[in-house]
């Protein structure tokens, strides 16, 4: 069988995170790799900040020298306060340098909340492009201050499911599905669910713990299945249903 759009997939993760988190995402990882059936041909490398010899520069981060760098830059493109631009962010390590000496896909995972780009506030999960990369945040909800003790206590147990979830939703952007979303900068809540999976699959809009609970052994639905394995198919070996034949 022939491969396509094979490189490998970097990993880093922001100060902070802890190692629980890393093994969640590791699992995510395993999870949509398996799936798409390319584990044994896409390597996840572990970066963690990715600080490079001169990273520091008088005290100053220098630029594309450290994930330090690319995460100061998306808080300073914020314009909600405590988050980060998780547009920015995708776009500043886009424009690294090195990502056309060194093709690869990158996670990213941060422990600070995220706002989707320059002109929506929307609070998100994660993003993801097509061919570069993700970013999702471990950080939990701005409001568990105000949870009671039994709310947080469920939330905790939700948590690592979750962090799976998100991962392999956002790598599932990355690996061709859903990629074209919507073209309004702020859509409402109906328009999101239509730019993504309608059935109970983890391409499904928002995360849900509940559906995430039910489809936790066969996450992806079979349309989605089908186009997440062809991504990564040379044209000639291409997964065709029958309906497609007529």
């Amino acid at each position: 069988m022939s491969f396509r759009n094979i490189r490998p997939l970097h990993i880093l993760w922001q100060d902070g995170i802890a190692d629980e988190v890393i093994n969640h995402v590791n699992s995510g990882i395993v999870g949509i790799l398996s799936w798409a059936e390319v584990l044994g041909e896409i390597l996840p490398m572990h970066f963690v900040q990715r600080r490079q010899k001169n990273w520091l520069e008088n005290g100053l981060l220098a630029p594309y020298q450290s994930l330090d760098w690319h995460i100061e830059l998306a808080r300073s493109n914020s314009k909600l306060a405590g988050h980060l631009n998780s547009t920015s962010l995708l776009n500043s390590l886009r424009e690294n340098p090195t990502c056309t000496t060194d093709p690869r896909y990158e996670l990213v995972v941060v422990n600070e909340p995220l706002h989707w780009h320059d002109t929506s506030l929307r609070k998100v999960g994660g993003i993801g492009r097509q061919e570069q990369g993700a970013v999702i945040t471990a950080h939990r909800d701005l409001s568990a201050d105000r949870w009671s003790e039994k709310t947080q206590r469920k939330k905790e147990l939700e948590f690592p499911l979750s962090i799976q979830m998100f991962v392999m939703h956002e790598l599932g952007h990355v690996f061709g599905l859903f990629t074209k979303g919507t073209a309004k900068e702020n859509p409402s809540d109906d328009e999101l669910r239509q730019s993504h999976c309608l059935n109970e699959c983890v391409m499904y809009w928002r995360d849900d713990h509940e559906l995430n609970k039910k489809i936790e052994r066969q996450p992806f639905c079979p349309s989605c299945l089908k186009q997440l394995r062809n991504y990564f198919l040379e044209p000639e070996t291409i997964i065709i249903d029958v309906d497609d034949t007529l």
